[in-house]
């Protein structure tokens, strides 16, 4: 019990002395440009295994059940506005080039966040290198994130059929399990994603049970944000009072809160491991991290 209030005395002081409010103001900034591009990559993707229509619409359906309604049709149309490109090979290979810039431009910003939270030293390589080293990471992050979302898809097409035998055989009285393991699928959908964040993006390696522990704690505080966020958005007037662009201040602050959440989870994963979990050691370097906090 002692390890545990030191472990949030630790983490409090911690956010306290970093600035979480530039991090989530730079980040935001920096989704502006990049969820779009990061989406059609992702339903790109999807469509490759599932076809077009039903990749989208996997996309659609999964958006829906982690952020809400609100949030997933506005990234939805933000999607859309941006697929719109003009024909012919030079502007469709431009739009391909901007379309991976601005992907990987919001991931690479959370991969500098990640680094400092953990300290990360400069690396000794060339810019160019890391800069391809860094876009590299942040396609291979997307191609884990479409992986996860083709799992989501498997899993619910299964709670489907499980639905439609309940509904067969015991009419509709007994969905209640069905309707237990879906949430409980897409709060597995969610640990798996800030597990996937956590492993890939810092330079850092960790284990992995460390890494699922920071990410357990990160998905209990973006459930219940979620919930927070759905209820302040569903009290306030902020798309009538900005009309036009209330969709776009909602999706800002949507992303703001959000970022805080996976920072917190971050500095949580860090502290807990330097503290319960085994060595950490940098990606670039050979140094090892101090786990200075253990007794």
């Amino acid at each position: 019990m002692d390890k545990i209030k030191r472990l949030f005395k630790q983490l409090f002081e911690q956010i306290r002395n970093f600035d979480m409010g530039l991090h989530g103001a730079a980040i935001a900034f920096f989704a502006i440009f990049s969820t779009a591009p990061l989406i059609i990559i992702v339903v790109w993707v999807l469509s490759l295994v599932l076809g077009g229509e039903t990749g989208q619409a996997q996309l659609q359906q999964t958006l829906y059940a982690i952020v809400g309604n609100d949030i997933a049709d506005s990234i939805q149309e933000m999607a859309v506005t941006a697929s719109r490109s003009s024909s012919g090979f030079w502007s469709s290979l431009a739009a391909a080039v901007t379309l991976l810039f601005g992907a990987t431009t919001l991931l690479s910003q959370f991969k500098y966040s990640l680094n400092m939270i953990w300290e990360v030293p400069e690396p000794e390589t060339g810019m160019v290198v890391v800069f391809l080293w860094n876009r590299f990471k942040a396609l291979l992050f997307i191609g884990a994130v479409s992986l996860l979302l083709l799992l989501g898809l498997i899993s619910e097409s299964i709670l489907y059929g499980m639905e439609r035998v309940l509904i067969l055989f015991w009419g509709t009285g007994d969905l209640f399990m069905v309707q237990m393991s879906s949430t409980v699928t897409n709060i597995l959908l969610a640990m798996a994603f800030f597990v996937t964040l956590f492993k890939v993006l810092p330079d850092v390696v960790m284990r992995l049970r460390d890494v699922a522990a920071g990410a357990l704690f990160t998905t209990l505080l973006f459930m219940v944000g979620k919930m927070l966020v759905g209820w302040y958005l569903s009290e306030s007037a902020l798309e009538p009072a900005y009309k036009t662009a209330g969709s776009f201040v909602i999706f800002l602050i949507w992303i703001y809160y959000n970022v805080q959440i996976v920072l917190v989870g971050a500095f949580f994963t860090r502290e807990y491991t330097r503290m319960f979990g085994g060595e950490v050691s940098y990606r670039e370097r050979s140094f090892k991290t101090p786990n200075s906090d253990r007794s």
